[in-house]
């Protein structure tokens, strides 16, 4: 989840267009790389690599199967430590090219070493209650799809439910919810917020 998450942030700062930025995403996409691999070795009961291209010795030597993208990731690592260390800012085209291997690399050891779909984690897995969980994954399908309606929808019935749980289980330490703080009465509130739900595009 982590991983995915620095992941993320790597192709957004990049994303900005700025030198600087670019630095940045190789930080966060070799954290993001890092963090996986701490994951893998875990998994399999061996000690995390000291050094950041350890990492397909110590897997091959369990595994016997060699983790992919090492030339990818050897520049990657480069990057960072003239970066870093060196303060040498990478060149944009260079991380435009390297951020797919590395969304690649984490795809495929995920697949390959946890027999997990990388693209699929989310942190939605974090959530304990059942109902709630789908829920939520439910939601992060919805907004993907551009359906915000339906993904709002299922985020207010994740939230009842857990917010449900946590009273039974928590008793009067919760201030019980009151119809106030229901967008399906929204009518009853401020112009701000009827034109806010209006905006939203959100019926009762």
């Amino acid at each position: 989840i982590y991983s995915k998450y620095l992941l993320k942030r790597a192709k957004s700062l990049h994303d900005q267009g700025i030198e600087l930025a670019s630095g940045m995403a190789v930080l966060s996409a070799h954290e993001s790389a890092e963090m996986l691999m701490r994951v893998v070795t875990d998994h399999l009961g061996v000690n995390p690599p000291r050094e950041f291209m350890d990492f397909w010795k110590i897997v091959s030597d369990k595994t016997q199967a060699e983790p992919p993208h090492k030339g990818a990731m050897d520049r990657l690592n480069s990057l960072r430590v003239g970066f870093k260390h060196k303060g040498n800012l990478p060149n944009r085209a260079v991380v435009i090219d390297l951020l797919p291997s590395v969304a690649a690399f984490c795809e495929e050891v995920t697949q390959k070493f946890l027999g997990l779909n990388y693209e699929e984690v989310s942190l939605a897995d974090l959530i304990l209650n059942s109902e709630a969980r789908e829920k939520a994954k439910e939601a992060e399908k919805a907004i993907s799809g551009g359906d915000t309606g339906a993904a709002l929808l299922a985020l207010g019935i994740a939230f009842d439910g857990l917010y449900k749980e946590a009273r039974e289980k928590q008793g009067s330490i919760l201030i019980q919810q009151s119809h106030w703080d229901r967008l399906d009465y929204v009518h009853a509130g401020e112009k701000y917020d009827r034109e806010l739900a209006a905006v939203l595009k959100l019926d009762k």
